[in-house]
């Protein structure tokens, strides 16, 4: 004689043990996803298989009592042998859930690794084509600089030379001997650290200043201060020069009325630089202004680490103004 579970009455009991059901596949995917590291062989599962076994008798419980209170209230009679039939039934359907979510569980960590092995592939890729423009723009001015080098004995040699022959010339003279000073100072820094004291690099600043007024014939207005209340900070060399040069192609130093300005200041652990010029009218923007910007910026923060550097541009049609602020780290 077949032993079969006698069929519900009511349409709403099978969606009532659905309930029991869902929690039991989900939870018992939770506690997977909680116990595994990700790894099938290195999942903590002497912790994992007592649980399970707990929660499939748990559910099996459920299940039962669930069929006992319907055969209750729907009055059906017990066939021989129902226990074993229930207890089988229950067991059987929590162990078909748990390989269930045991496969749900087990496709979801192969898409993660996948994914992560994307991600990793691209990492990686990424980081190989920085390598790549590190290699080009090593080399680019590995070049740059081969081309740029002079040998600084024969260019003093040759400013000498000239020196002696416009002798006569004061003027001409004298612009020889700073711009002697100025091309020295730019050829010969060979410090420790790669910066020099802001002390030799606003002495050039200045050089360069009297070397322009000696150029044009006309007055200038530039306002130069150094506030060194920290006497020996150092900096990365050329980085004042640089901005004085470019207020000298870019500015119009012939307005009284709107001086030129370049301002320096020193702290215990920090220096300040300000510059504010009126620009020349009709003058076409110059890539190079903005890609010597950015490469003081890059020096800067090479030097001093990212967040020790902030440097504020305001450009407008009329004007220009820049403020630098570097907070010296401790060593």
């Amino acid at each position: 004689m077949a032993l079969v579970i006698a069929p519900p009455q009511d349409w709403w009991e099978p969606f009532l043990f659905l309930i029991p059901e869902a929690l039991y596949f989900y939870g018992f995917r939770h506690t997977l996803q909680r116990f595994s590291t990700g790894y099938f062989k290195t999942t903590k599962w002497r912790k994992l298989l007592p649980l399970a076994v707990s929660m499939l008798l748990m559910f099996a419980a459920v299940t039962i009592g669930m069929r006992f209170l319907f055969s209750h209230l729907e009055q059906q009679p017990h066939q021989p042998g129902y226990m074993k039939i229930y207890v089988a039934s229950a067991c059987f359907r929590g162990i078909y859930l748990s390989i269930l979510a045991f496969a749900l569980w087990l496709a979801e960590n192969i898409i993660f690794k996948n994914k992560l092995l994307t991600q990793e592939a691209l990492r990686l890729k990424e980081q190989e084509l920085e390598m790549i423009q590190v290699k080009s723009d090593f080399v680019i001015a590995r070049n740059e600089l081969y081309k740029a080098q002079i040998k600084p004995h024969v260019l003093f040699n040759t400013l000498n030379f000239v020196h002696n022959q416009v002798a006569e010339s004061e003027k001409a003279s004298k612009s020889i001997l700073l711009l002697t000073d100025i091309m020295r100072f730019a050829l010969e820094q060979d410090n420790e650290g790669g910066l020099v004291s802001l002390e030799d690099e606003w002495e050039q600043v200045i050089n360069y200043i009297k070397l322009q007024k000696i150029r044009f014939e006309k007055p200038m207005y530039f306002d130069s201060t150094f506030m060194n209340t920290q006497p020996g900070t150092k900096a990365p060399p050329l980085v004042i020069l640089t901005l004085v040069e470019n207020i000298f192609m870019h500015g119009n130093l012939f307005d009284a009325n709107n001086p030129a300005l370049i301002q320096l200041t020193t702290d215990k652990d920090s220096w300040r630089l300000k510059s504010q010029n009126k620009k020349r009218k009709n003058v076409p923007d110059i890539k190079g202004h903005t890609m010597g910007l950015d490469n003081i910026k890059s020096r800067l923060e090479f030097h001093y680490h990212p967040e020790n550097v902030t440097m504020t541009v305001e450009d407008n049609d009329n004007s220009f103004n820049l403020q630098i602020n570097v907070t010296i780290p401790e060593p």
